[in-house]
């Protein structure tokens, strides 16, 4: 039998927007540079919150298509270089569990990463970021993510995670 909550979703629905709002606030967690000048490679560790809009509709039993629309917040866990202080948006979408979508993260100078993510599993997934503008131009990372739901009102989502990884510049 099918769980579902007090608005009538399934825990399958809830987990899908979960995931895909998820993978959304982590991909959209972007990149913050430091005061001076940023390292031409590097690793980078940081953890994000995100908040999104998701809308879902049922594709048959216990089966879900999703999408999701928010905004996400990043800072390093070192207190600066990469991730630290970025806001952007992200979108993504997919069915159950599995999901992607594409992000771009501004750091308070106005420069900008862009960043792809997959996931198969709630919870985690990778990504990488397909460049930048301003000091981050040319920018190429690999990353990995996991993050937690939290509670979040039906059609919202709040997701709380960590994301690690490695970059170079041109």
């Amino acid at each position: 039998m099918t769980r579902r909550n007090v608005c009538g979703r399934s825990d399958l629905y809830n987990k899908s927007v979960a995931s895909a709002l998820g993978l959304a606030l982590f991909a959209a967690a972007g990149v913050q540079a430091m005061a001076g000048e940023l390292p031409k490679k590097g690793t980078f560790a940081g953890t994000f919150v995100h908040e999104a809009k998701a809308k879902a509709i049922e594709l048959g039993k216990d089966q879900w298509g999703w999408t999701v629309f928010g905004r996400i917040a990043t800072m390093s866990d070192s207190g600066d270089g990469l991730w630290h202080n970025m806001s952007g948006d992200c979108l993504g979408m997919g069915v159950g569990d599995q999901g992607s979508g594409y992000c771009r993260h501004a750091d308070s100078d106005g420069d900008m990463i862009f960043e792809r993510w997959e996931e198969s599993v709630i919870g985690k997934g990778t990504g990488t970021l397909l460049g930048g503008t301003g000091k981050f131009a040319g920018i190429e990372a690999k990353f990995e993510y996991e993050y937690v739901l939290l509670p979040s009102p039906e059609g919202t989502q709040h997701l709380a995670g960590k994301k690690r990884g490695s970059y170079k510049l041109p």
